[in-house]
């Protein structure tokens, strides 16, 4: 006689309660005669649309209270038995790349979030146009805001040591994967809307890319190079576009109006910033203007500052907690910030002009 199977999780371990056979693992119910059914035949016709959405609300009320193994367990459940479902599929690695976050093994961390970037990746193949609309865009909403839930939670960072040297952290580490899931999931955005082509219903996937790119650029979830925060704000500026070509009402906001409303207030002095250890302080102030209103208007003062922006930020991620790295720098730029306050740039609170289009 065949050994009674759980058909929906494999499971062997059941008790009879209240006249039905009740699986441990995941609570599925078998009647007395379906039972006699999977002993004889090894196997009953049950339809699985029950407990895929059974375990789609379990992992949703594990997400509420911040379970995130929870979450993994019962979206995987969901995802085994309705592979196409973009709820189950994202929210399975989703809940295991939350878990991976306070893992102090960067590797580890790492692995698992090229896994989760695969994932989002392939979100778009099973996205139907034929299907509720109303229902795919509520779950991408969704997404989209776990996502920048997710940039704000609480992760580990390794510190890390040359010797008995502090070089750092594995903080920016850590943000180049976040980056890593941001491209991946506005790519699949954009994919989602060009399936619409013209149609209005293409605006709300362009909306959801802009946001994740505004919060790159308010959080600084970006990588250490000289090009990436002007790539996010002309991706901004294209898929605003995008919705404007399909609602002409729609307006494309310039490019320092987006560096206004994300509050950005760098794309480099990382060295000074690190000297003097604040972003806004009167030598900084004086150096963002002797950048802005005096190499920015030159081509070989605005090339100066982009090799200055590829090199400075490799350098204070290695030694930008070492005490000699700020005094040796603290001590030219000092020379520096009295040199050109002579000349008249004026050591006051400063708002940053975008040197690029000088």
């Amino acid at each position: 006689m065949n050994k009674l199977k759980c058909e929906m999780c494999g499971g062997t371990n059941f008790i009879k309660q209240d006249g039905v056979f009740v699986c441990q693992y995941c609570g599925c119910k078998y009647t007395v005669e379906e039972a006699k059914k999977m002993m004889v035949s090894g196997t009953v016709a049950i339809d699985n649309s029950s407990f895929v959405m059974s375990s789609l609300q379990n992992g949703r009320r594990a997400k509420q209270k911040e379970d995130w193994e929870e979450v993994q367990k019962y979206y995987n459940f969901a995802e085994q038995y309705d592979p196409t479902n973009t709820e189950a599929v994202f929210y399975s690695a989703y809940g295991k790349a939350r878990q991976a976050l306070i893992n102090e093994n960067l590797f580890a961390r790492q692995a698992v979030f090229n896994s989760f970037v695969k994932t989002i990746s392939i979100l778009d193949d099973n996205y139907d146009v034929d299907k509720d609309y109303d229902e795919y865009l509520k779950t991408f909403e969704q997404i989209t805001k776990d996502l920048l839930d997710m940039y704000n939670s609480s992760f580990v960072y390794r510190t890390q040591r040359s010797g008995i040297i502090e070089i750092g952290s594995d903080k920016a580490e850590t943000a180049y994967l976040f980056a890593d899931v941001r491209d991946a999931y506005c790519e699949t955005l954009i994919n989602i809307a060009g399936k619409y082509k013209k149609d209005p219903k293409a605006c709300p996937y362009y909306d959801f890319a802009i946001s994740m790119l505004e919060n790159a650029l308010r959080n600084r979830i970006v990588r250490m190079r000289t090009s990436e925060e002007d790539e996010i704000l002309d991706k901004i500026i294209e898929y605003n576009k995008k919705i404007n070509e399909i609602d002409p009402s729609h307006q494309i906001p310039l490019r320092k109006e987006v560096i206004k409303k994300c509050g950005v207030k760098s794309f480099g002095c990382y060295i000074a910033t690190c000297a003097y250890g604040s972003y806004d302080c009167p030598p900084v102030w004086v150096l963002r203007r002797f950048r802005d209103e005096k190499l920015g208007h030159s081509f070989w003062g605005r090339m100066f500052i982009r090799i200055y922006y590829a090199i400075s930020p490799i350098l204070v991620k290695l030694f930008g907690n070492c005490k000699w790295f700020k005094n040796f720098f603290r001590k030219r730029l000092d020379k520096l910030v009295t040199k050109l306050q002579n000349e008249g740039l004026a050591d006051t609170p400063y708002q940053d002009q975008d040197w690029r289009k000088s």
